[in-house]
């Protein structure tokens, strides 16, 4: 997911910290195949395409990757998690 603010405090998200806020954009879906997904594949638009954030463009963009496992010992007690954060000035 791709948001334009930071959550400096960081907020509860299942398992996880939630630290990007402001106007949220999923970027895409992608299942997993044993325990790794690569995001763009074939047929996927682009991240900087899909987040209006072209390269050269200096805008600012927070990212981190939300994951999910069904799995009910993968994330007790939720199902769902965050990766660290990324800021990325384009």
């Amino acid at each position: 997911m791709k948001g334009d603010d930071d959550v400096a405090s960081g907020l509860v998200f299942g398992d996880g910290v939630r630290c990007v806020g402001g106007n949220l954009i999923r970027l895409g879906t992608l299942l997993s195949t044993a325990g790794s997904a690569t995001y763009p594949g074939p047929g996927n638009v682009s991240v900087s395409t899909r987040g209006a954030t072209p390269p050269g463009s200096g805008l600012t963009a927070r990212y981190q990757v939300y994951f999910r496992n069904a799995a009910a010992g993968f994330c007790p007690p939720a199902s769902f998690n965050v990766s660290n954060g990324w800021r990325l000035v384009w």
